[in-house]
């Protein structure tokens, strides 16, 4: 089955509904963990180290570099594969996102938005993290509420949200790696993780500049969203 990138119907590339993004940020705002601040331009290269396959071919890229985000399922590969993050960053709702950061120990540093799962957050600084609070923007009829608090704009996945947060905190050198938007020809999804089982029937065959790729609609989403 073919589909056009220009035909996916926007659906916020989230799988959880509004109440529960109003129910995470109320919940994780009350716990008065730091946030962050915007910070003044400089030439500090920042890598980002996104969750897709090829992370896995290009991971040597990281060793001995001093800022190093990894996000999501990053974050344990990169632990794993001898390589400390400076941060790892996530914004998930879902519940997927309490499968990543499972390689944390006391001192470990965190970007997470507010509107993450709070179990993961609970989690992360019961094994001694130390979480610092972003803010994703939502839709306005969503209802969330953050005060008078800045909030991250950018696309629907972590990936492309991670690039508007390095340039509030004053990254203008950024070196992205691993910001897949399909599929392995194994069926991973990760450098090391295979696709859920449940979202196999979600899978379509996307044309982007006369080629074709196999991935979930939200994937294809980003593809898009980098472009704007």
């Amino acid at each position: 089955m073919g589909c056009s990138l220009i035909s996916i119907k926007w659906l916020g590339g989230v799988a959880c509904p509004p109440e529960t993004f109003r129910n995470y940020v109320e919940r994780n705002l009350t716990r008065e963990l730091p946030e962050i601040k915007l910070n003044p331009a400089h030439d500090q290269p920042l890598y980002i180290a996104c969750s897709g396959p090829s992370l896995r071919e290009t991971f040597n890229e990281l060793k001995g570099k001093a800022n190093v985000w990894a996000l999501n399922s990053a974050f344990d590969y990169c632990v794993k594969n001898g390589v400390v993050p400076s941060y790892g960053v996530a914004q998930a709702p879902e519940y997927q996102v309490l499968d990543y950061f499972k390689a944390v120990k006391p001192g470990m540093k965190f970007l997470f938005a507010s509107a993450c799962h709070p179990d993961l957050i609970d989690d992360v600084t019961a094994r001694g993290g130390e979480v610092t609070l972003w803010h994703t923007d939502c839709p306005p009829d969503w209802g969330v509420n953050y005060g008078d608090r800045n909030t991250i704009f950018g696309g629907g996945t972590i990936g492309l949200r991670a690039l508007d947060l390095a340039w509030v905190l004053g990254y203008r050198d950024v070196h992205v790696l691993g910001l897949d938007a399909c599929i392995s020809d194994d069926g991973r999804i990760g450098p090391d993780l295979l696709l859920y089982e449940d979202r196999r029937k979600d899978i379509l065959t996307f044309i982007s500049r006369g080629r074709a790729f196999r991935a979930l609609p939200g994937y294809a989403r980003q593809v898009e969203d980098f472009g704007r």
